[in-house]
């Protein structure tokens, strides 16, 4: 939907004078011109912010798969011990995942 243009007299193009014409075509492509050319620098802004966000959401991932990683290896490692060993470090079998993942009671 197109915004009411309150910078434009609301005239008929008929009754203006051929000056006129040129005078009001020559705004109305100023106008067109300098939003374009902020409609350009809007996109170029957010363009930007977005590629800039692009290197910490790798990194971010990057750590997310480490941890990951590391929790699965320190589940493998607690699910070699034997009860009676998981029972002196204060978890069993039952509670090694939640133990790993931080989720203990």
């Amino acid at each position: 939907m197109r915004e009411p243009d309150h910078h434009l007299p609301h005239l008929r193009w008929s009754r203006l004078t051929l000056e006129q014409r040129v005078r009001l075509a020559a705004l109305i492509t100023a106008q067109a011109r300098a939003a374009r050319t902020q409609a350009m620098r809007d996109l170029l802004r957010g363009l930007c912010r977005l590629l800039l966000r692009v290197p910490f959401t790798i990194v971010a991932g990057w750590r997310a798969v480490a941890l990951w990683h590391t929790r699965r290896r320190a589940m493998r490692e607690l699910n070699e011990f034997d009860d009676r060993a998981l029972h002196d470090m204060g978890i069993r079998r039952s509670e090694i995942e939640a133990a790993v993942f931080g989720r203990r009671h």
